[in-house]
């Protein structure tokens, strides 16, 4: 099963194995030319790995700001209509005032009924 995930992970694997591989390589051989080479290697794949970071954080900051800038900035989750009248174990859904557009719901489950209640939280 191929997931999609894996030949990034490959990628960052194979130069994280390789910094180990020349540092095991500086510890048994002891040469001063290999421990240099093993530190430059290392601090490039670090300078490396922080460029793409950046790179990338810049680029989904581009992408927030288009899509802002298309459609407007969200202030608020979208709601959603509850069209559900029972639960998987068939119990019956009552849903008070408020529960679409609440930010937290209470669920309490009385015999065979399932009350979605909003949450009243102080404003400060």
């Amino acid at each position: 099963m191929h997931r999609p995930g894996r030949a990034r992970l490959v990628a960052w694997a194979i130069p994280g194995w390789a910094i180990v591989a020349a540092v095991w390589v500086c510890a048994v051989r002891w040469q001063p030319g290999w421990l240099i080479a093993a530190g430059a290697f290392a601090a490039s794949s670090l300078l490396v790995a922080a460029m793409v970071v950046i790179w990338w954080v810049a680029h989904n900051q581009r992408l927030a700001y288009r899509h802002e800038a298309a459609r407007g900035a969200r202030s608020a989750s979208p709601t959603y209509p509850i069209v559900a009248h029972t639960d998987a174990l068939g119990r019956a859904i009552a849903l008070a005032p408020g529960v679409a557009v609440a930010r937290h719901v209470i669920v309490r489950v009385d015999g065979g009924t399932k009350r979605l209640e909003p949450v009243e939280h102080p404003s400060t």
